[in-house]
């Protein structure tokens, strides 16, 4: 996987409290916003130890939308700008998105964003915008942005109850959770009538309702070969 790569903005070289992160992992706004709920979804305590790094690098990753300036005070995330966020920081993040959405799906407005400092600047018939401030402050400030964007696709799944972003006719979260409900609707059946599923398909095909003989089909009875005597 490629890993962000960081370089030092030059108007910026004398500050080692900032640094300037360049994405790599995300190519579209959606890519964002369908990783930000794979995110809330994953197990943290589950993760190998290079899946776990993978996560690291692509939570960093998500802090630019397109381009920032990392601040780097005690509390903010990170020590360093080559540091990489911690799994119990990635734990506070799920539990504040988690409890976010919640926040808003009750109708209340209580998630506040927390403050950093975004900047416009003019190339030609473009406007462009940069941000700065704490990698905690950023990416909280991105997955508001992201919700608030695709909020109409929010949806929480019927199985789990874990809120998902739905693509095209997505009902579940997850396959496994689509898996679930399939089989809970099987067990709620009841045990399969072969011999009824039988007879419909074969009435089905002769186009007619006239019910069939009960009964299995006799074999017919070719008589012993004759033993030599």
């Amino acid at each position: 996987m490629k890993r962000d790569r960081l370089r030092s903005r030059a108007g910026l070289q004398r500050d080692p409290a900032t640094t300037v992160i360049e994405p790599r992992r995300f190519l579209s706004r959606e890519s964002y916003a369908l990783w930000l709920f794979e995110f809330l979804r994953v197990d943290l305590a589950q993760l190998s130890r290079e899946q776990a790094e993978d996560w690291r690098h692509e939570a960093k990753q998500f802090v630019v939308l397109e381009g920032v300036i990392l601040e780097l005070p005690r509390g903010g995330g990170l020590q360093t700008g080559r540091d990489l966020p911690t799994i119990s920081f990635l734990r506070a993040m799920q539990q504040e998105l988690r409890d976010g959405l919640q926040t808003f799906q009750r109708g209340l407005d209580d998630w506040v964003r927390p403050p950093i400092v975004r900047r416009h600047a003019r190339g030609g018939r473009i406007l462009t915008e940069s941000r700065q401030g704490s990698f905690r402050n950023l990416f909280v400030n991105n997955m508001l942005d992201l919700i608030t964007e695709n909020w109409s696709r929010i949806r929480a799944c019927p199985q789990c109850g874990e809120a998902f972003l739905k693509v095209r006719k997505q009902q579940y979260c997850s396959p496994a959770c689509s898996q679930k409900a399939r089989t809970a609707r099987f067990i709620a059946k009841g045990p399969r009538n072969y011999r009824r599923e039988y007879e419909r398909a074969v009435q089905k095909k002769l186009g007619t309702t006239a019910p069939l003989k009960n009964g299995r089909r006799q074999r017919s009875k070719i008589p012993a070969r004759a033993q030599p005597s």
